[in-house]
């Protein structure tokens, strides 16, 4: 299982998310952990959502390194790398996490996330990465937990954000003068 696997060189190391790991490992951890997840929202669907099931798949998360806040970074940290082997698996994972609300809370706190969603330019024009933050705005503004949880300014770019969709594009016109001599 995904969690307990570790670097070869260091035993005592408990955190799973360590960049230290090959992209493939690391890969298929975050795909295990977002498949996971998803198991346990498709339940939530299904039936009576209860506390036991949210504190279940916070106690996995939480698992992944040494407390919550720092599976969280460590997971922002990999959406945010240039392979997208790990990136899109990574925004797959935050965009499955948006959906709990214990998990939107710890999203919304971490220093730079919002405004991380909000940059478009962070995925080079990758449809898949855009598509996926798209995903993760979407949740974010449909869920009570961001509207009372961010900043009134940044909650009303993630709705703009939202408005706009995943492939917009700012256009900047630009009017050039002829010079006579």
């Amino acid at each position: 299982m995904c969690v307990e696997t570790k670097c070869d060189d260091d035993d005592d190391d408990d955190n799973v998310l360590d960049q230290r790991h090959n992209v493939s490992q690391l890969s298929t951890c975050v795909m295990m952990m977002m498949m996971m997840m998803m198991m346990m929202c498709c339940l939530r669907q299904t039936s009576e959502p209860t506390t036991d099931l949210c504190a279940l798949t916070e106690d996995w998360f939480s698992r992944l390194s040494s407390s919550s806040d720092e599976s969280v970074a460590a997971v922002l940290n990999i959406a945010q790398q240039p392979f997208s082997e790990l990136r899109l698996p990574a925004l797959r994972l935050v965009a499955t996490l948006a959906a709990l609300p214990w998990a939107q809370q710890l999203l919304v706190a971490h220093p730079g996330f919002v405004e991380y969603l909000l940059d478009r330019g962070t995925e080079r024009g990758e449809r898949a990465g855009l598509e996926a933050k798209y995903r993760i705005v979407l949740t974010l503004v449909e869920s009570d937990v961001a509207s009372t949880s961010v900043a009134a300014e940044l909650y009303q770019r993630l709705r703009e954000y939202a408005r706009e969709g995943p492939l917009y594009v700012r256009v900047e016109t630009q009017v050039a003068f002829e010079t006579g001599q």
